[in-house]
This record gives C-alpha cells, sequence and structure tokens, in this order.
C-alpha cells in the first residue's frame, strides 16, 4: 500500500524500477550519476514501451482476425440457407409429419 514516488538510487540498468513501475504500479524516478546508467535506463525504459505497443498490436490483431473470421463464417451460412433453403424447409416439413397408416402399436397392458 505504498504512495508516493519510489526513488530509484544508484539504477544501473533501472530494471528494479521498472519492474516497480510495471509489476506494483510506482510511480519510480531513477537516479544514477553514471552516463552510461542513465542512457541505458532510457532504452530499457522505451524498449518496454516499444514491447507494450507490440503486444497491443499483435492482441488486437488477434481479436480483429477472430471478428472477421466470425463474419466469414457467417456470411457463409447464410448463403448456405438462402441457397438451400426450399430443401431445408422440404426436409424439416418431412420430419415433422406424422405416419397416418396406424402403424403405432399400443404396448401398455
Amino acid at each position: 500500500d505504498f504512495e508516493g514516488v519510489f526513488l530509484d538510487g544508484l539504477a544501473a540498468s533501472g530494471v528494479r524500477g521498472i519492474r516497480l513501475a510495471l509489476e506494483a504500479e510506482f510511480n519510480v524516478e531513477f537516479c544514477d550519476t553514471s552516463t552510461l546508467a542513465t542512457e541505458t535506463i532510457s532504452k530499457n525504459l522505451d524498449f518496454i514501451n516499444r514491447m507494450i505497443w507490440l503486444f497491443s498490436g499483435v492482441s488486437g490483431m488477434i481479436i480483429g482476425a477472430g471478428y472477421v473470421v466470425q463474419s466469414i463464417l457467417l456470411v457463409a451460412l447464410v448463403y448456405i440457407i438462402l441457397r438451400n433453403s426450399e430443401q431445408l424447409l422440404n426436409y424439416f416439413d418431412q420430419e415433422t409429419k406424422r405416419p397416418e397408416d396406424g402403424s403405432v402399436e399400443n404396448v401398455s397392458n
């Protein structure tokens, strides 16, 4: 239940602060005196942001493709039903007709 700013002192690559920001949703400030460390932190943050955008884009494409496939299947089903509607109606009509020849036998005693 931490509220406030977490200071990642001597951050080096920034991995600790990045994990706290992503996993625990902390507000993180990075601090290091090394120029190489600050450049590495910037590159890692940029990489994380790119990975999040990439993952979001791929997830959206997969979900969107699912809707496209569902739409194609629905159109194909409607086409088949419309193309064969008379045959389907005849089939269902045959199912509902009962034989009237009196061949039903009473098996109760």
